[in-house]
């Protein structure tokens, strides 16, 4: 073994390990920034102030055909009147049923990823 060779080596091996180094060393102290400025973001953005439900709200009974409970159709409406901001008292259902043919995002995707799967072994 050439000790040329040998030195040009270790050389290179420190210097990639030094590199490698400083670059966990930067990575580490821009995360801590980021750290310190979104804590320091969060302290002077005032809290968000909750909206009471009202206490006379009640939910309308589920239809008898359903088979909901009443705590499933209060469940619904309340996440109704979170989404979109209206108030309980708005809020009248004639008919609670699943939309045939939705799929979310998540469904679709496992869908597709079953495709691929079983395209691969054709």
């Amino acid at each position: 073994m050439n000790p040329e060779t040998l030195a040009l080596g270790v050389q290179t091996t420190v210097v990639g390990l030094g590199v490698v180094f400083l670059v966990l060393v930067t990575l580490w102290f821009l995360t801590s920034l980021l750290d310190q400025v979104v804590e320091s973001a969060s302290k002077q953005s005032p809290a968000p102030v909750a909206r009471p439900a009202p206490a006379t709200a009640t939910p309308a009974p589920a239809p008898a055909a359903t088979g909901l409970s009443p705590q499933t159709v209060a469940a619904i409406m309340g996440a109704v009147s979170a989404f979109s901001g209206a108030p309980l008292e708005a809020l009248k259902f004639t008919a609670i049923r699943r939309a045939s043919g939705m799929h979310t995002g998540w469904s679709q995707n496992g869908v597709n990823e079953i495709i691929q799967t079983r395209q691969q072994f054709l």
